[in-house]
C-alpha cells in the first residue's frame, strides 16, 4: 500500500481512483497514522496514489483532463474517506499477514480438539460439526471474522440449518463463537472465532491411550460432511466415533470415550452399528476401522445424495427470498413503515402445493 501511495496504480488493478484512495485510507488507519499525518500524505504531490484527492476529473461542457481540488474540497472529501474507513476498521477489523492469521484459527482449532469433554452430550456432536465448518470458512477467507449463514454451515456438516442455528447459540454462549455482524435482509451474519476466556485446562487424552501403547494423534473431523452421516443415516454421532478410529492401531472403548467425549455406553452403541455395516471391527486389543466405504453404506442407507439435494434446495430457498426480500424494500408508504404490509411468502418448488398465505382475504361465505 505504501507503494501504491507513492507510485500509484502500476499494477493496473484498480478500474476507478475513487476506491482506491478508500483502499489507501483503510491501509492508513490499518498502520495506527492519525486524521492530520493521512490528509498530509494523500494531498503531497508527490504522492501519485493520492491523484483523486489532489484533482476531480472534468468531464461533458467542462471538457475532459483533470482539475486540481481546492483545499476545502481536499479536506471534505479526506473527511468522508476517513469516516468510511474508520467504520470499515470497527466493523471487521484486518485479518493481517496470512500465516499470523492461520496460527491463530489453529489455536482455536488445537483448543477444541485438546478438550473432547466438552463436545460430549446431545448437542456436543453438533457443536463440534459447526465449529470445525465455521473454521474452515475462515481458514478458506484467512480471517478470524468469518460470514456465513445457518444453511451455508449446514451444506458443509451432515445436520440441518435448524440445528446449526441452534449450536451457534450454544457456541456464543460458551465463548467460541462471538457474534460481530447481525445477518440482515439478504446478508448473511459475521462472527469472530475465538477461544474462551478462563478456559480449562485440557484433559490429558493421552494419558488414557498410555495403556494401549503408541497410537497416533487424535484425529480432527474429516468426515463429517457425508451423506451416510445425517439424521436418518447413521447420524453425526456415530460420525464423531469413526473419525477416531484408524485402520492400524486398534483404540479400546475407553479411549474412544476419552478422545469424544462421548459417555462409554454411547461408544459402544455406535460401535456396534458403524460394525453392523463395515464400517468397524473389533479385535482382542480394540477398534478399528472396517473396509466398507462409506459410499457404498449411504446407497445400502438409501441416503445418498442427501446434501446434494439440500443444496440444491437452499439455492432455491436463496433465490425465492431475495425476489421476496427486493418484494418487500422496495414498497413505501402507510403499511411498511408501520409493519402492516406482509406479502405471501415466496412458493418453493418442494413437489406439493403450498398452503396460501397467512393474509389472503377470506372467502365468501
Amino acid at each position: 500500500m505504501a507503494r501504491m501511495l507513492a507510485e500509484g496504480d502500476v499494477a493496473g488493478r484498480w478500474t476507478d481512483r475513487s476506491p482506491m484512495a478508500l483502499a489507501l485510507t483503510l491501509a492508513a488507519v490499518n498502520a495506527g497514522w492519525t486524521r492530520t499525518e493521512t490528509v498530509t500524505a494523500l494531498v503531497d504531490p508527490g504522492n501519485v496514489g493520492g491523484g483523486h484527492v489532489q484533482a476531480r476529473r472534468l468531464s461533458g461542457r467542462h471538457g475532459a483532463g483533470l482539475r486540481a481540488r481546492p483545499a476545502h474540497d481536499q479536506d471534505r472529501l479526506v473527511g468522508v474517506l476517513w469516516e468510511r474507513a474508520v467504520v470499515r476498521f470497527l466493523t471487521a477489523p484486518a485479518a493481517g499477514e496470512t500465516p499470523e492469521v492461520v496460527a491463530e484459527l489453529a489455536a482455536v482449532r488445537q483448543a477444541a480438539h485438546d478438550r473432547p469433554y466438552l463436545w460430549g452430550g446431545q448437542g456436543g456432536p453438533s457443536e463440534l460439526l459447526v465449529l470445525e465448518a465455521l473454521l474452515d470458512v475462515a481458514v478458506e477467507a484467512v480471517t478470524a471474522t468469518p460470514t456465513a449463514s445457518t444453511r451455508q454451515l449446514a451444506e458443509r456438516t451432515p445436520v440441518v440449518h435448524q440445528t446449526v442455528s441452534r449450536a451457534l447459540a450454544r457456541l456464543e454462549r460458551a465463548g467460541w463463537v462471538e457474534l460481530v455482524e447481525a445477518p440482515v435482509g439478504t446478508l448473511a451474519g459475521r462472527f469472530r472465532v475465538r477461544i474462551p476466556a478462563g478456559l480449562p485446562a485440557a484433559a490429558g487424552v493421552e494419558a488414557v491411550a498410555d495403556r494401549v501403547g503408541e497410537l497416533p494423534a487424535p484425529r480432527w473431523s474429516s468426515t463429517g460432511a457425508h451423506d451416510v452421516w445425517v439424521w436418518h443415516g447413521l447420524g453425526r454421532v456415530a460420525g464423531r466415533v469413526y473419525d477416531q478410529l484408524t485402520g492400524a492401531a486398534p483404540l479400546g472403548l475407553r479411549t474412544l470415550a476419552a478422545r469424544t467425549g462421548l459417555h462409554p455406553a454411547t461408544v459402544s452403541r455406535h460401535l456396534r452399528r458403524l460394525a453392523a455395516h463395515g464400517l468397524a471391527r473389533t479385535g482382542i486389543h480394540g477398534w478399528t476401522r472396517g473396509g466398507a466405504t462409506l459410499d457404498r453404506v449411504a446407497e445400502v442407507l438409501e441416503v445418498a445424495g442427501t446434501l446434494d439435494r439440500r443444496a440444491a434446495r437452499h439455492a432455491v430457498e436463496r433465490e425465492a427470498f431475495g425476489v421476496f426480500h427486493a418484494d418487500f424494500t422496495a414498497r413505501a408508504g402507510y403499511a411498511v413503515q408501520r409493519g402492516l404490509y406482509r406479502p405471501d411468502a415466496p412458493h418453493l418448488p418442494y413437489g406439493t402445493t403450498p398452503p396460501p398465505g397467512r393474509h389472503a382475504p377470506p372467502q365468501a361465505a
